[in-house]
């Protein structure tokens, strides 16, 4: 989907699951429990994890999270905040 900020056209996925976005892998990491839940309320199994240029170098991704590319890099955005900055690009 075209997407634009202000004036920008930007590229936006939206990630449900697995296999959605070629940047995100499946959330395993060891010191987190997969069945405990996310703020987000779902379980973190189901979620996944973003490879980005930070400290940690991943982000989490919650399922109808959306994944922005901007300048070379991916940002995730909740459904509420994307359609508060983003409209659809006809």
């Amino acid at each position: 989907m075209q997407v634009k900020e202000k004036t920008k056209k930007l590229t936006a996925t939206q990630w449900n699951k697995d296999g959605d976005h070629l940047s995100v892998e499946p959330y395993k990491l060891p010191h987190i429990n997969p069945n405990e839940k996310c703020p987000c309320g779902r379980m973190w199994k189901k979620h996944g994890l973003l490879h980005i240029n930070t400290q940690e170098g991943y982000t989490p991704v919650c399922p109808g999270a959306w994944i922005v590319a901007k300048d070379g890099e991916h940002r995730t955005y909740s459904e509420v905040d994307f359609t508060g900055k983003f409209e659809e690009v006809v």
